[in-house]
């Protein structure tokens, strides 16, 4: 046994976790939620629905109608785990020193084990970001990174079945109307969502079809403004493409102002476990991670999946 082995072994256990939930609060997707720490139980997020409206004044009472009812959505956190057989310090060494020779590494600011958990964590996120995030689908028996918890686009099509959500309209986008279809999405929002900043989330692949369709219909290209930010001609809406919608035709639109996924973690619960096996480490790698919409009622999408 190397003293290698030894020495990031140790290092791992007594590190690795603290780097693990750090680098954590740094994941791509965190931009686009509310993010809770030390979730270690179930978190209502409190909805006041009130029903009826005013009326003029009389001195009868007028009470019929007239509610305020508190619904609950539950924000759950999952254990989810990732375990790495076999990790031999000797060939991380090699693209560790490697990375070091080639100056993309200080050694004295990212030590050796902080380079491993590094690897391990930026994985485990992209797991997260790419399976588990939109289309996720909680199963405690499952085998994969999309049973971890229920993602929001799971979520969106499940309140759609149950009438929750009456999707917009669009049909299918293609890369010959995709101007015409967001334009329409957006002109089929309430007013009240018109009149404040919004966000129009959308896949990629969406994004390229509209860009693909404004550069035909307009003869230039669909850029940035200053700003960095894609918004729509004469709206109060950006079109923000993200990589955890994968291909999906689904268009969301949420105010700005007002983010409404919640993302939940047991800060206590990031853990690195360090075993060694003659030479060899084997690790396992824990996060308890959940997410849900705050409020379905202010969220609007098409009939896309």
């Amino acid at each position: 046994m190397s003293a290698l082995t030894i020495s990031l072994s140790n290092e791992l256990a007594e590190y690795g976790g603290k780097f693990f939930a750090q680098m954590v609060n740094n994941a791509q997707f965190m931009d686009d939620v509310i993010f809770m720490r030390n979730v270690k139980t179930p978190v209502a997020l409190p909805k006041l629905n009130i029903n009826g409206e005013p009326r003029p004044y009389r001195a009868d009472d007028d009470f019929a109608g007239n509610t305020m009812q508190i619904s609950d959505r539950e924000l759950i956190v999952y254990q989810s785990k990732w375990d790495f057989n076999h990790i031999d310090p000797e060939v991380l060494r090699n693209t560790y020193l490697a990375k070091v020779e080639a100056k993309a590494l200080d050694p004295q600011k990212i030590p050796f084990s902080q380079f491993v958990t590094g690897e391990i964590v930026r994985n485990y996120m992209a797991a997260i970001n790419d399976k588990t995030f939109w289309l996720g689908v909680r199963n405690a028996a499952g085998t994969g990174a999309a049973s971890i918890f229920t993602g929001f686009g799971t979520r969106l099509a499940e309140a759609i079945t149950a009438d929750e959500i009456e999707p917009i309209v669009t049909g299918a986008i293609t890369d010959s109307n995709a101007v015409s279809k967001i334009d329409t999405f957006h002109e089929e929002l309430p007013a009240y969502m018109k009149d404040r900043e919004t966000i129009i989330y959308c896949s990629w692949n969406v994004f390229e079809k509209y860009r693909r369709n404004y550069r035909a219909a307009h003869g230039f290209t669909f850029d940035p403004n200053p700003t960095g930010e894609y918004r729509l001609d004469g709206k109060r809406s950006t079109l923000v493409p993200r990589s955890w919608m994968g291909t999906s035709q689904r268009l969301v639109c949420v105010a700005a102002e007002q983010k409404n996924m919640y993302m939940g973690l047991d800060s206590d619960g990031v853990k690195l476990y360090p075993t060694i096996k003659h030479n060899l480490i084997m690790v396992r790698a824990m996060l308890p991670i959940g997410a849900q919409w705050a409020d379905l009622s202010a969220v609007f999408c098409n009939d896309q999946a």
